[in-house]
């Protein structure tokens, strides 16, 4: 057996220790964008059909304009530019495929065009393609891809009693927003002080690398030009938030903002026309604000990282009622009627507490009959009389448990580490390790890989 890792510098210790505790007698590979860590020769390879004035994509339409459509740095770029880097890109994956001739794929989830690809061929090659995220439960893992749904075949891997004991615990917070939660104003001027560093940063580091279209270094910079912003931007949220809502008459309509560009909104929203944010956010608010008073938040860790003017705008729009950022999200769902989300986690926690939930997306957590689905054309109608329905029907225990038990199903034992502080030094890090390869040899067992 042969593993092929898609890894980044930060994560090829970590990559290399995983898929040696998953399979200790498979044959192992690195590939990366990066050539430090790049033992396929993909990034020279890339660089040599770049090079093919004459090169031409073998993509149809349709899947050229997704892959496009979904990654930061592509859809930044005029068209000729991001097709003949998709073109370069998808020879120099099929040529590195046929040469290392894998087994199994073992990377993060899908967050860039790159990894998409890469994705795609497996698929055609019938090769697994494990991705590996975080998850809002702390001390589990999900594997997917694009978002979509994989079942942990071991059935009693997850605690479901006490999963649902966290996640109605008022005070819970994920891991991933521990930081912000603990220093938010540190967090917002780290956040502004980066998108402005970013921009020259990448932009040299580029250039003196010789690497101009290494592609983290390439997506870093045009995103962060996106969101820079001249001044420390204030929280747009009202204090007196809560008064505002005294003696509403109409469906209170909870949207938590969620972290854009990111994969689950880009890659997890099946409707390409849903992962254009801010754009489908407006529509939405121009659509439905009459029949439902709009409540937003921003996420903790989201606060300072959006485009120039957002929050300014935010404050200013009377059609909302816009929640402090730190202000603990489940305060907001004790008030709430629904929740809009593309594809958010905290839709779930929403259903767990048998409230509404509207998606613009598929959320793999969907199970039940307090979601429903949605498209930018839907009738609030339609909307009204679902939330309706839901506020009928208390939640009960069961229902919860039934939530919780599709939910846990999907879950696998492991701290994830994602934001490149692992350590081959650190003996947590490599227990961590040896869970998640626990975790992940079942689906060897199994045959599902």
């Amino acid at each position: 057996m042969k593993i092929l890792c898609y890894v980044r510098p930060w994560n090829y210790k970590q990559f290399k220790c995983l898929a040696g505790n998953i399979a200790p007698n498979a044959s192992l590979a690195f590939c990366s964008e990066h050539p430090v860590v790049d033992f396929s020769g993909l990034s020279a390879i890339y660089y040599f059909y770049l090079s093919n004035n004459s090169l031409v994509s073998d993509f149809s339409g349709t899947e050229q304009d997704d892959f496009i459509a979904r990654c930061r740095l592509l859809r930044a770029l005029d068209k000729p530019e991001a097709i003949r880097h998709l073109a370069a890109m998808g020879q120099a994956i099929q040529e590195l495929l046929a040469k290392e001739q894998p087994s199994v794929v073992l990377s993060l989830m899908v967050d860039s065009y790159l990894m998409d690809l890469l994705r795609y061929y497996c698929d055609r090659l019938g090769v697994k393609f494990i991705g590996l995220v975080p998850t809002f439960v702390n001390g589990y893992f999900r594997v997917t891809a694009r978002g979509e749904a994989t079942f942990n075949p071991s059935a009693d891997a997850c605690d479901t009693h006490g999963v649902k004991q966290v996640l109605l615990d008022p005070l819970y917070a994920p891991e991933f927003n521990a930081s912000s939660l603990s220093s938010p104003l540190r967090g917002i001027l780290r956040r502004w002080a980066a998108n402005i560093a970013r921009v020259p940063y990448f932009y040299i580091k580029r250039h003196l690398l010789k690497d101009p279209y290494n592609y983290h270094y390439w997506a870093a910079q045009v995103v962060s030009r996106q969101l820079v912003n001249y001044f420390p931007p204030s929280d747009p949220g009202n204090n007196a938030w809560l008064e505002t809502l005294q003696n509403i008459d109409k469906p209170i309509l909870y949207i938590p903002l969620q972290m854009v560009p990111e994969a689950t909104v880009d890659y997890w929203c099946n409707d390409v026309e849903v992962i254009d944010y801010y754009t489908q956010l407006e529509r939405f608010i121009t659509k439905y604000h009459s029949a439902f008073q709009i409540v937003i938040k921003e996420h903790p860790s989201v606060m300072a990282s959006r485009p120039l003017g957002f929050y300014r705008r935010l404050a200013a729009d009377k059609r909302v009622t816009v929640v402090p950022t730190y202000t603990a999200s489940n305060e907001v769902l004790a008030v709430a009627d629904a929740v809009l989300v593309w594809t958010g986690s905290v839709g779930f926690e929403a259903a767990l507490r048998g409230k509404s939930v509207i998606c613009l997306g598929n959320p793999y957590y969907l199970y039940g009959s307090r979601f429903l689905k949605i498209n930018p054309a839907t009738d609030s109608n339609v909307i009204y009389a679902h939330i309706q329905q839901v506020k009928s029907r208390p939640v009960t225990s069961v229902e919860q448990d039934e939530l919780i038990e599709h939910l846990a199903a999907q879950l696998f034992p492991g701290h994830f580490k994602n934001n490149g502080t692992w350590s081959e030094h650190s003996e947590k890090d490599l227990t961590d390790c040896k869970a998640m390869a626990k975790s992940l040899s079942v689906l060897f067992e199994c045959g599902l890989v």
